[in-house]
C-alpha cells in the first residue's frame, strides 16, 4: 500500500504537468533531453546531464574488461611467482643452503602465503585490500630477495649464472632468484595498479 501512496505522491508533485497540465513543461523537458543527446559527453557533463544509457553501459563494460584483464594478470603473476618459489626452495634444499628462524617465518608468511591470499582477495572482488596486500607482500619479498641473493655475501648470493644454463641445482637456484626478483617487481606494479583502480 505504501508503494501506491508513494507513486500517487510522485505523480501529483512531479508529474502534474504531464497528467493534467498543458504539457508545456513536459515538452520543454523532452526537447532539452533531445538537444542534450547532440552534445558531446564532456559538454553534457559540464551542463550537469547524466551519461546516456548506451554510454554508461559501454563505459561499465570497458571498465569490466580492463578489470578482468588486470585481475587475470595479477593472479597469473602470483601463481608463477609461487611456482618459481617452489623451484627455488627445492634448489635451496639440494644445495643445503639453510634459512634461520626469521628467514623461514618471513618466507612462509610474506613471500608465499601473503601473495596467495592477496590473489584470493582480488579474485573474490576485494580489490582494494587484495591489491594493497599484493603490492606490500611483493615489495617485502623483493627487498628480502635482493638483499640475500644480490647484496649479502654468502651461499645464498647469486655470484654468477653459468652459461649455458643447465639443470644443475646451482643454475636453477641462480636463475630462479633472478626470476623471483622480476616477478616481484611485476607483482608490486600490478598490486599498486589494482589498489589505485579500486
Amino acid at each position: 500500500m505504501d508503494g501506491f501512496r508513494d507513486l500517487r505522491y510522485d505523480l501529483e508533485n512531479f508529474g502534474a504537468d504531464f497528467l493534467k497540465g498543458t504539457g508545456e513543461h513536459f515538452h520543454r523537458c523532452v526537447n532539452e533531453a533531445l538537444a542534450a543527446r547532440k552534445l558531446s559527453a564532456f559538454q553534457r557533463m559540464e551542463q550537469g546531464w547524466p551519461n546516456s544509457l548506451e554510454e554508461t553501459y559501454l563505459s561499465m563494460e570497458h571498465r569490466a574488461d580492463n578489470r578482468s584483464a588486470l585481475v587475470g594478470f595479477a593472479i597469473g603473476i602470483v601463481l608463477i611467482h609461487f611456482a618459481i618459489n617452489v623451484a627455488h626452495g627445492i634448489a635451496h634444499t639440494h644445495l643445503a643452503i639453510g634459512l634461520n628462524a626469521f628467514q623461514k617465518i618471513f618466507v612462509a608468511a610474506v613471500i608465499v602465503i601473503a601473495p596467495l591470499y592477496a590473489a584470493y582477495l582480488i579474485w573474490k572482488g576485494n580489490s582494494r585490500t587484495g591489491g594493497a596486500l599484493m603490492a606490500l607482500s611483493m615489495a617485502g619479498a623483493l627487498a628480502f630477495g635482493v638483499y640475500y641473493h644480490f647484496i649479502l655475501p654468502g651461499p645464498d648470493h647469486v655470484t654468477h649464472i653459468n652459461l649455458p644454463i643447465s639443470l644443475d641445482m646451482r643454475d636453477i637456484f641462480d636463475v630462479s632468484a633472478v626470476f623471483l626478483a622480476l616477478f616481484e617487481c611485476l607483482g608490486v606494479l600490478a598490486g599498486a595498479r589494482i589498489f589505485s583502480k579500486s
